[in-house]
């Protein structure tokens, strides 16, 4: 059997995307950070929320319609896939995180922007 590496995600974002650029190509990305939520009912009977935050990195003109159509607060559906950050600390120490790398964002608020004037704008592109 192959491997298989998606993810499906719906959320809203913890703070305002901010547009980068990489520094040699010039290629756009925006981080974001993606709150979840979930209620669930413990032994005795109560409700319980608990909050996952997961980091996204969103590439090329998906990452320009993210700094442009959304803000800290709005719904978002991310899908793509999973891939590990490695890196070494100043003192030598070996880091690791997980982040998704979104392949398509769906934004789910409504809005004076039509999700079909976004949906127009990607296929310009």
């Amino acid at each position: 059997m192959a491997d298989y590496n998606l993810v499906v995600l719906a959320g809203r974002l913890t703070c305002d995307p901010e547009l980068k650029y990489t520094e040699g190509e010039g290629t756009p990305f925006t981080k974001l950070t993606l709150a979840i939520n979930r209620v669930s009912t413990s032994r005795d009977g109560s409700y319980e929320k608990t909050v996952t935050h997961v980091d996204v990195v969103v590439w090329k003109h998906q990452a320009e319609l993210a700094a442009q159509y959304t803000q800290k607060g709005s719904r978002i559906l991310v899908s793509g896939r999973i891939e590990t950050l490695r890196w070494n600390t100043t003192s030598g120490e070996k880091r690791s995180k997980l982040r998704v790398r979104a392949e398509r964002l769906q934004f789910l608020d409504r809005r004076a922007v039509s999700n079909q004037e976004v949906a127009s704008d990607l296929v310009e592109k």
